[in-house]
């Protein structure tokens, strides 16, 4: 087998099982595979490269003036990360996300991998079979998940399922995978005569429906802009499409049995489309007011970025006390994907990312509205269309969302075979780098990276399988000893030091030894050093400390090193009202009594409702005497504390 067939075959099975490969032993279920199948994909497809270089001995290097934007970005990407906070978050990425320098360098060879070797219709129709396999099963899926609750995954399935997600673990992602391959398989049942329209068309009634049971708002909208795309795109010429009356009733009656037989399905489904027109729900006011604070982070980092995926660790520096409101939800990016690149890249990233889409969908579109004056087969021409669609759809979605590893790669993969179709239709001009070697060290560096790959996905799949079931056990000396392997194997997860701090902490309470208590210290404090941007550390410290005092001797030093760890903490996250709280506490059994009451007075300033609060300031106004604040304090101690 060739090389150029090697990386074909190497891109379908990536993009086949990127939405349905997880880890049903572990923790991390979904992410932490996929990461590991893209970073095997983008070491493999180098050490095929450079195998292929050293044989034919030459570099030879094939591409189009607009791929120049692609490699500029992931320059700016680089440059993000020399300046990040956090450089090992900046690499790898955010814990569940890992999108990180490594991810973008992937996504670039997977546009690659699609411009050069997914060029011929013949390619391209073997990928879009294979990828229709993937969504009849994330569709099914969908269906049984959503409406007899199975779930595949333990830690799932004490869950209420309201929105399906599939094996993309998230409603989101499913919706937008939906949208991305939906186009590729419907361009199949344009196409193709034969019998295998049916299965294309079964697939297509299952990712409709799957698109449905994501309840995805962003998804829905991106849908409607694809559906007005294409008449835009075909309105002239409708009757040269080729997708006969007899599909399109199988498909409607198929998509609407689907939608009746789903009963209370239809209201949910109402319900949730009318909540994009209401700016008061609640996911609406979320994004607005992540908007708002994320201009306050690109304000100080427009130039240079904060770096991929050190999003999470800055954000609450710019939290106001409304956050209050919203604090459960996860603010790991800015739920936009321009404002997220912005802030990540900088201006440079930035302005590369969106100059090579705009210039791609200006020459792609115009090579489908021209087709009949350019060299594009029919075939060529659906295949583009579809991919435009596709990607447009994607887009528009991801202003409402952020970019995954579960969605990036193939919408990259798209972007790369639409620039491969217009350069071998003429439309895009080529060139190509050459240049002669005699003897080539390339190999063992690239084996070098897929022994990384393989070294990395060891080390990581086995820290999570050890946490997940150091999470089931009930033996707590054996969930300490899984925990403490899974931080040897994997010391880049803070998920890890707070569990394991948590069972020491079970263990001296348990034992009453106070070396436990020492350890649960101990592990945060190595956390620490690992995420010292990361609020939750230095508050979930303090916290510790507080839960020692009663078995120190010292309690005055323990409540001073609980003092410093919230003190910490409000200064990655100035508006949070429960460490004010409990830093209020740490100073008033320290002596501190003023200095108690200004954080208290902070904490129900940022958040009105917290009955603790108020019930701390009536003790301390008690013991100072101060009757008529006493009593006020304790008059809405107890309408807070009711309401809760």
């Amino acid at each position: 087998m060739n090389s150029d067939k090697l990386i074909k075959n190497l891109t379908i099975a990536t993009a086949f099982f990127l939405p349905v490969v997880f880890n049903p032993l572990g923790f991390d279920v979904f992410a932490l595979p996929r990461i590991i199948l893209l970073y095997l994909f983008g070491a493999l497809f180098i050490f095929i490269t450079f195998i292929k270089w050293t044989k034919d001995k030459k570099i030879s290097i094939q591409y189009a003036p607009i791929i120049y934007f692609l490699p500029a970005f992931i320059f700016f990407v680089f440059i993000s990360f020399i300046f990040s906070a956090h450089k090992h978050t900046a690499l790898f990425g955010y814990s569940l996300d890992y999108e990180g320098l490594l991810s973008w360098i992937c996504y670039f060879l997977s546009f690659y991998a699609g411009y050069l070797y997914f060029r011929k219709a013949k390619d391209i129709e073997k990928l879009f079979a294979f990828l229709s396999i993937p969504l009849l099963l994330v569709g099914t899926y969908a269906v049984i998940q959503y409406f007899f609750d199975i779930q595949l995954m333990e830690w799932m399935q004490k869950q209420e399922i309201t929105r399906a997600s599939s094996f993309l673990g998230h409603p989101s992602y499913l919706g937008i995978y939906c949208i991305i391959v939906l186009p590729a398989v419907m361009a199949l049942l344009i196409e193709k005569k034969n019998l295998s329209r049916a299965f294309y068309a079964l697939s297509v009634i299952f990712g409709f429906f799957a698109l449905i049971l994501s309840l995805s708002r962003g998804a829905w909208i991106a849908a409607l802009g694809m559906g007005i795309l294409f008449f835009l795109l075909n309105f002239r010429h409708f009757k040269k499409i080729g997708l006969n009356k007899k599909i399109i009733s199988i498909l409607i009656i198929g998509i609407i049995f689907a939608c009746v037989s789903a009963g209370g399905l239809l209201k949910d489904v109402w319900q949730r489309f009318l909540s994009i027109l209401n700016p008061e729900s609640s996911s609406i006011k979320v994004r607005l007011y992540l908007y708002k604070e994320s201009l306050l982070l690109l304000k100080e980092n427009w130039l240079v970025g904060i770096g991929a995926d050190n999003y999470a660790f800055l954000i609450p520096k710019y939290f106001s006390a409304a956050w209050e409101t919203f604090r459960l939800v996860a603010a790991d990016k800015a739920h936009n994907q321009i404002l997220d690149y912005w802030i990540s890249f900088g201006i440079g990233g930035i302005l590369t990312y969106l100059s090579f889409l705009v210039l791609w969908f200006r020459k792609s579109i115009s090579a489908v509205l021209k087709s009949g004056r350019n060299c594009l087969s029919g075939k060529e021409r659906i295949f583009l269309q579809s991919i435009i669609i596709s990607s447009i759809g994607y887009l528009i979605a991801a202003q409402f969302h952020y970019s995954s590893i579960e969605l990036a790669p193939i919408f990259f993969l798209f972007l790369g075979i639409g620039a491969g179709i217009m350069a071998m239709g003429g439309i895009m001009a080529e060139k190509k780098i050459e240049a002669t070697i005699k003897f080539s060290h390339l190999p063992f560096i690239s084996a070098f990276a897929v022994f990384f790959a393989v070294f990395f996905g060891f080390k990581k799949i086995s820290a999570d399988c050890a946490f997940a079931k150091a999470m089931r056990s009930n033996d707590l000396g054996e969930s300490i000893a899984l925990l403490e392997s899974a931080i040897e194997n994997n010391p880049y997860s803070a998920n890890y030091y707070f569990s394991l701090n948590e069972l020491f902490m079970q263990a001296g309470k348990k034992t009453g030894e106070y070396s436990y208590f020492e350890k649960a210290i101990k592990v945060l404090n190595q956390a620490s050093g690992y995420f010292p941007q990361d609020y939750r550390i230095y508050y979930i410290l303090g916290e510790t400390y507080l839960g020692v005092s009663p078995y120190a001797q010292n309690r005055g030093y323990v409540y001073g090193k609980a003092a410093d760890s919230f003190s910490k903490t409000l200064e990655l996250y100035p508006n949070f009202s429960d460490a004010h709280l409990k830093l209020g506490v740490s100073l008033a059994h320290a002596g501190k009594e003023n200095e108690a009451l200004d954080e208290w007075d902070d904490c129900v300033r940022m958040n009105k409702t917290n009955s603790q609060c108020y019930y701390n300031l009536h003790v301390l106004y008690g013991k100072m005497n101060e009757s008529v604040l006493s009593e006020e304090n304790y008059e809405k101690y107890l309408m807070y504390k009711k309401a809760e």
